[in-house]
């Protein structure tokens, strides 16, 4: 008689836990399927309900971070991302900082971010580029030119890179550098807004 009960009781438990992750399955593919029809107020709702039953949880924190960060509520996305990261560190959360600060206008804070991430990953391509982007915002063109030179070693070919190095050149008055890197856009990139920008000046 007490094995039945005993077993009674461990279907029981069973069926519980079983009932309770189909419902956390549907909440997070529920979220997915919402972000991908752009009703990110909506998929948030979703993981703000796991989150609330998983407070520890740095994946919840993390996607309801993105999702604050696709509805443009970036301070909300960038607490969050600091939450994930105190949850467990992680790259996506120190680069999900940086772009937080970058939409922000806090350049300062985004390079400084940004620099943290370089020293582990020294060639990672998008941190080089939204620090270099953020120290050109914050007219340090000879910082911009660093970042830019780095990015353009790993991958020659791309044009962002090459624009704001143009432009970085030009306002940090290295004249013949600039042209180099405006004749090597209107080459392989005529269509880029640098080209259109600086033609009266470069071309």
């Amino acid at each position: 008689m007490q094995i039945r009960f005993v077993l009674l009781f461990l279907l029981i438990i069973f069926s519980v836990g079983l009932v309770s992750q189909t419902k956390t399955n549907d909440l997070i593919s529920s979220s997915y399927v919402l972000e991908a029809s752009r009703n990110y107020q909506a998929a948030l709702g979703k993981m703000k309900t796991l989150e609330k039953n998983d407070k520890n949880d740095a994946f919840y924190k993390l996607r309801i971070a993105w999702l604050n960060y696709l509805l443009t509520k970036y301070k909300d996305a960038l607490e969050y991302y600091q939450k994930s990261y105190k949850e467990e560190p992680s790259l996506d959360a120190q680069e999900g900082m940086v772009n937080c600060y970058v939409a922000m206008g806090s350049w300062n804070d985004a390079i400084l971010q940004a620099s943290d991430i370089l020293l582990t990953y020294p060639n990672y391509v998008n941190v080089l580029l939204k620090a270099g982007y953020a120290s050109y915002m914050r007219k340090d063109y000879t910082q911009a030119i660093v970042f830019y030179k780095r990015v353009l070693a790993i991958s020659p070919y791309s044009f962002e890179a090459r624009g704001y190095l143009l432009a970085s050149c030009y306002y940090n008055n290295n004249i013949p550098e600039a042209r180099k890197q405006y004749q090597f856009l209107l080459k392989y990139y005529p269509a880029s807004i640098f080209v259109r920008d600086f033609s009266k000046h470069l071309g």
